[in-house]
């Protein structure tokens, strides 16, 4: 009745272009050290990092735009929060949910494809459902696997998170969230 949609698929990025972007996330952007790798700063970006945001953006547009019917003369769309997250060997990102946000997006970068341990992200459900229904009728949460160029964009206010990196290379990603509202000419009041 009330759907989450969320969207997924493939960014067009070449190996030279993530290779570029990792380059640069490791040498150029301001980092802060956590317990489970490190995120840059927030809406700090470079060249290829800046094109990577870019890039996302319009495949956000495209889609979400597309499904909603949304008119882009009237709606301002405002991308925010966006940071890269490295999560080491055997370490984990904790849960997170965005408020005040309308959708989260996140684009796998490093990720140790020879035998699927790296980190993927999971949702979970934390509404009245998950204590209604049985786990084996409807999951309270959700594992999506990822690889080099993979895009997800989900409602903001599903919370998620990165299973534990069980493999021996860390995992990059990067986040970010949208804001969408009206153009001030459209706003009533």
């Amino acid at each position: 009745m009330f759907p989450d949609l969320v969207f997924d698929g493939q960014l067009e990025l070449d190996s030279e272009m993530i290779s570029d972007i990792i380059t640069e996330v490791d040498t150029k952007l301001p980092r802060i050290e956590t317990n489970f790798g490190f995120i840059t700063g927030e809406n700090n970006t470079v060249d290829k990092t800046r094109k990577l945001v870019q890039i996302l953006g319009n495949v956000f547009h495209q889609q979400v735009f597309d499904y909603y019917k949304l008119n882009q003369a009237q709606i301002d769309i405002t991308c925010a929060n966006s940071k890269f997250i490295s999560i080491n060997p055997k370490h984990n990102f904790p849960l997170n949910a965005e408020r005040l946000r309308w959708y989260s997006a996140l684009v796998f970068l490093d990720v140790d494809e020879s035998a699927d341990k790296s980190s993927s992200v999971y949702f979970e459900h934390f509404g009245d459902k998950r204590w209604a229904t049985p786990p084996i009728v409807t999951p309270s949460n959700v594992v999506k696997r990822g690889k080099p160029a993979k895009v997800m964009f989900w409602p903001s206010h599903i919370p998620w998170g990165m299973t534990p990196n069980l493999s021996d290379k860390r995992t990059l990603v990067f986040s970010c969230t949208y804001h969408i509202d009206l153009k001030p000419e459209f706003q009533k009041g």
